[in-house]
């Protein structure tokens, strides 16, 4: 829990309502034990860095690589450490000073008190969040001085998403961690094949097995792009045409994995899936 009704944040006067939205239940969304097929490495890497006492982890890594799952994944596993539990920021363009207004109103302070300027917001955020220890996931940040924005300091943490690697905000005491492509074998543990998994080809036509692999190969490693693959077309070899059909036509690779992103963490969220 944040701060109780009527408790006063000492930054001018600050009075909180109830918190107008509660943390993300993770442990209700069946995210704590959840696998993540070829992710042990980052997210052993994660709990490691947050046990040595840093501020936050950045996990960098392009569209569809899994940086928000892995992200949840690592905060189901922490959240008992903060009082306060988790809070999910998506940041939805380069200005923090939105996310900022949203999650101060989140934590209960009234509209009216959230300030103008974006400084004196992470002032406020600061003094709401030192007496209550939460773990923030701040999604897909575009700069350093986004992230700096909303660094809540205390005894809170951070962990931050990102397609670039940010590597300044190692100067704030963030540790980096890289999240790449899937290797085809943890890929293809995402795709059904025939007989429920890759790892039995021989009980495969060869056929099924060649486009598995052939499909694995042009999903560049991103387990998203393996999962709306696989949950859209019936085999693997027709997920193979659909790509190639894409490619032909010009399309980016990448905007599917980028228009499904949003809806693919909210179905997980909801799912445990």
């Amino acid at each position: 829990m944040t701060a109780p009704l009527g408790t006063v944040v000492q930054v001018g006067r600050v009075v909180l309502e109830p918190p107008a939205a509660p943390p993300v239940d993770l442990a209700g969304a069946g995210l704590a034990g959840a696998g993540l097929a070829g992710r042990e490495g980052e997210l052993a890497a994660v709990l490691r860095a947050v046990a040595a006492g840093a501020p936050g982890v950045v996990l960098a890594g392009g569209p569809g690589l899994g940086t928000t799952a892995l992200a949840l994944a690592a905060a189901a596993r922490l959240a008992g450490r903060y009082p306060s539990g988790v809070r999910f920021v998506p940041l939805t363009g380069p200005d923090p000073g939105p996310a900022l207004r949203e999650l101060l109103r989140d934590l209960g302070v009234r509209a009216g008190e959230v300030p103008a300027a974006t400084p004196h917001r992470t002032t406020l955020l600061r003094a709401v969040l030192a007496g209550a220890p939460t773990l923030l996931v701040l999604d897909d940040a575009r700069s350093a001085a986004q992230v700096r924005a909303l660094l809540p300091g205390g005894g809170s943490t951070v962990l931050v998403t990102t397609a670039a690697p940010l590597g300044e905000l190692h100067l704030d005491g963030l540790a980096p961690v890289a999240v790449r492509g899937l290797p085809s074998a943890a890929a293809g543990a995402l795709l059904p094949s025939c007989h429920g998994g890759l790892d039995v080809p021989a009980l495969c036509p060869a056929p099924a097995v060649e486009s598995a692999a052939a499909l694995l190969e042009a999903c560049h490693g991103s387990p998203l792009a393996v999962r709306l693959l696989a949950g859209t077309f019936p085999t693997p070899a027709a997920g193979l045409r659909a790509l190639r059909t894409q490619h032909s036509t010009g399309r980016p690779r990448d905007a599917a994995a980028t228009s499904a992103r949003s809806s693919a963490v909210t179905a997980w969220l909801s799912n445990g899936s």
